[in-house]
């Protein structure tokens, strides 16, 4: 059976098992307390040196980076749709897959870090400069999406390395356009998105 190795909060993890989820795979949880420091024992960095989550563990195959496993899960179910079969769009694909992790979420995880400091500490100018930026890589996201419903067409792993970032944005009180709300709230409608979401540490 598929073992996750993960942390129910950390939108990396939320992308594994989103994918998990989508292809209809067995798999057994494993949680990785990342605010006990989970990560950094030593049976965990045994099976991820990196002292990250999230990893997957197939038989003697373990894999760490989420788009590797989001990666790997489709091509090993690719009964799920999750990956066009057109090269071309395959390509756009993988650009998503580096661009999430790149450019859309380091602004998030710095808002989410600042809005963690005292309010007496917290630069107003900046975090009005990281709600812009976020602004502006989810007017590329919705450029991309045009008329249509999903960032490739069809529902693929594309979407599903949005959502969980998506979420976090709105949770810090960015503000989306109305076809970026619509497009967050269809991906949130998903049972895969339901399911992970409620997970707990």
């Amino acid at each position: 059976m598929l073992e996750l190795y993960a942390f129910p909060l950390s939108g990396n993890s939320r992308k594994a098992a989103l994918t998990l989820e989508e292809v209809g795979a067995e798999y057994e949880y494993h949680s990785i307390d990342l605010m006990q420091g989970g990560q950094k024992q030593p049976d965990y960095l045994a099976i991820n040196p990196n002292g990250k989550v999230p990893t997957l563990r197939d038989g003697d195959h373990l894999l760490w980076e989420s788009s590797a496993i989001m990666l790997y899960l489709a091509e090993k179910f690719p009964t799920a749709g999750l990956i066009p079969t057109d090269p071309v769009w395959r390509s756009k694909l993988y650009q998503w897959l580096i661009w999430q992790p790149g450019t859309y979420n380091p602004p998030i995880s710095a808002l989410g870090q600042l809005l963690l400091t005292p309010n007496e500490q917290q630069n107003p100018n900046l975090i009005k400069q990281l709600h812009e930026t976020i602004r502006k890589n989810s007017e590329i996201i919705e450029t991309q999406l045009g008329e249509g419903s999903f960032l490739l067409g069809d529902f693929s792993l594309a979407d599903i390395v949005m959502l969980p970032h998506l979420n976090a944005a709105v949770e810090r009180k960015v503000e989306l356009s109305a076809n970026m709300q619509a497009y967050l709230e269809r991906l949130q409608s998903r049972p895969s998105w339901k399911k992970v979401s409620s997970m707990t540490p």
